[in-house]
Parts: C-alpha cells; sequence; structure tokens
C-alpha cells in the first residue's frame, strides 16, 4: 500500500523527506488500486484528514485526532 501525503500531513504526523519511499511501479493496475493521495484539511475548524484512492478516485474523509494516532503507528510499522 502506498500513501502519498501533502507536505502539510507529513509535517503534522512528523515524517521528514528522508524516510519516503519511491511510488514507482503503482502508477499501473493492479498496483495503482493500493495507491492513495493524503491531505491535511480544516473542515468548519475541525482538523481531518482526506484521502482518495488513485484508481477509482474513492474519497475518505476522517476526522483528524483519531485519524493521526491510527496514521502514526501505520507509519512506524512500515517503516520497520
Amino acid at each position: 500500500m502506498l500513501i502519498q501525503c501533502t507536505k502539510t500531513l507529513l509535517d503534522k504526523l512528523g515524517i521528514k523527506d528522508s524516510e519516503l519511499t519511491s511510488s514507482e511501479g503503482y502508477g499501473e493496475f493492479p498496483k495503482s488500486f493500493f495507491a492513495w493521495h493524503a491531505n491535511f484539511v480544516s473542515i468548519d475548524r475541525r482538523k481531518a484528514s482526506i484521502l482518495m484512492n488513485n484508481e477509482t478516485r474513492y474519497p475518505i474523509c476522517h476526522h483528524h485526532s483519531c485519524l493521526v494516532g491510527r496514521m502514526c503507528i501505520l507509519f512506524r510499522e512500515f517503516n520497520n
């Protein structure tokens, strides 16, 4: 699974550019089905993260306080 984050979301998660991996190979189906773009936004003064699947363009919006903790755990697992 590949999650391509905006700089804003990377800063919120505390991930440095040196910790990122290449997105090479995720441009063609079926791997593109497992590739997502993620962004950090403020909606009605609430922090939220929006993810969009690269292949289906399916969006997911989640309240930020719940998602950041889960994504931090997820990224730590990916780094190990």
